[in-house]
């Protein structure tokens, strides 16, 4: 069975990812701008990152986070299309 976020909560260090299943995972600040995948953070086509994370004020916080909505992707199969679930992926923008 696949599980999605379903909300987020921002705590003093972490967001907690609450998952459609009720489990909760907490993500720390620092962990989740050092892994962000995105391509202001990140070179996409070698994943080569564009920031030092020693550069990172160590009390990060996000302005704003969300959950993104289900994303509609193309499937292998020409001509067919699938709704893709939400990836868990969370977005934060750093205040």
């Amino acid at each position: 069975m696949h599980h999605s976020i379903s909300s987020l909560a921002r705590n003093a260090d972490a967001l907690t990812a609450v998952w459609s299943g009720g489990e909760r995972t907490d993500l720390p600040y620092l962990w989740l701008r050092d892994n962000c995948g995105c391509g202001e953070c990140c070179v996409e086509q070698t994943t080569e990152k564009r920031f030092h994370i020693f550069h990172v004020p160590s009390d990060l916080r996000p302005s704003t986070s969300r959950v993104p909505a289900p994303r509609t992707r193309r499937s292998p199969s020409p001509g067919r299309t699938d709704t893709a679930p939400a990836t868990g992926r969370a977005r934060s923008t750093p205040s």
